[in-house]
């Protein structure tokens, strides 16, 4: 695999017919490079292209960033590393627990003349729900 040289990526090879092919056909309106395969399929081209890395993305319509980010993980760990991987987190923060929320719903049927604003205060004030995780540090930081 050839390194990179001051934003440039060159090979000593030339490109085949194949990868000519791909340069000449590729849309980027279609969609961004999805699959492993097809990642490192444009990083070799992008290492084998005589014009500089930059000016090859661009043909491509691949942002340098986004190219990079790839190159860094394939640098680092291969064709296994440009797998797709959950961009969701497992955790999150801010998300009211189901039983709660069951009890948000029923006092929304139960009071429906009331606002979403005036409903999490009433909530809050009867329930003393705040205080209690506060206390219990169920808030506190991961």
């Amino acid at each position: 695999m050839a390194g990179l040289d001051n934003g440039s990526i060159r090979s000593r090879r030339t490109l085949s017919g194949n990868q000519l092919g791909l340069l000449a056909t590729y849309d980027p309106a279609q969609s961004a490079p999805s699959g492993a395969s097809e990642k490192a399929e444009i990083i070799e081209l992008v290492e084998q292209s005589h014009l500089p890395a930059k000016r090859t993305l661009g043909k491509l319509g691949i942002p340098r960033a986004t190219f990079y980010r790839c190159y860094d993980r394939y640098s680092k760990g291969g064709v296994e590393a440009l797998a797709d991987h959950r961009s969701r987190p497992d955790w999150v923060w801010n998300r009211i627990p189901d039983d709660v929320r069951g009890q948000i719903i029923d006092l929304a049927v139960e009071l429906p003349e009331l606002s979403p604003r005036e409903l999490a205060v009433r909530f809050t004030d009867q329930r003393k729900y705040l205080s209690r995780r506060l206390q219990s540090g169920a808030m506190s930081a991961r």
